[in-house]
């Protein structure tokens, strides 16, 4: 971990703070009823509802959290499944999180796009096996994270012409 220059190792980094100040700042939007969402997020959500894509969740927010945030980002409505932190015994980057909603929805790994904007989860989906499509954001990511990815995008709704190249793409054969 680098900052203002010098090196520093995550030991030294104050992550109950942050922890924190996260919740403050959830709550806060969440009393507000209003959660900032990642760049091109409706878009993509539109494209996968009209396409009868199914779609889920996989948090390692505990449920009552989770759901409040997606609720005050007025996303909530789009998901099919949601599985959260308090729901599994292993958190990312194990892939439990992620293997509970293949069983769920029946599907086979090979057909899942994973999006994630951070190491843990990035780690999380590879070890699942699916496809890992990164959305970097303000989370930490490594180049391998960035290597080992099935596609690395600017903003969520650059994955509507992945989407609808992987569907052409097993659709033809």
């Amino acid at each position: 971990c680098w900052t203002n220059d010098k090196e520093t190792t995550f030991e030294d980094f104050p992550i109950e703070k942050v922890r924190k100040r996260i919740g403050e700042l959830n709550k806060i939007y969440i009393e507000k009823g209003y959660m900032p969402t990642m760049k091109g997020l409706i878009e993509l959500l539109d494209y996968l509802k009209a396409n009868n894509i199914k779609m889920a969740v996989g948090t390692s927010t505990h449920r009552d959290q989770a759901i409040a945030c997606l609720k005050a980002a007025h996303i909530y409505e789009y998901f099919d499944n949601i599985i959260c932190g308090d729901e599994v015994t292993k958190s990312k980057p194990d892939p439990q999180i992620y293997t509970k909603s293949y069983e769920y929805f029946g599907i086979d790994k090979e057909n899942v796009l994973i999006f994630e904007d951070g190491h843990n989860g990035a780690r999380s989906a590879i070890a699942s096996g699916a496809r890992l499509v990164l959305v970097p954001d303000l989370a930490f990511l490594t180049d391998e994270d960035k290597k080992e990815a099935f596609a690395v995008l600017n903003n969520l709704a650059e994955a509507i012409d992945i989407i609808k190249e992987e569907n052409e793409r097993t659709t033809s054969v």
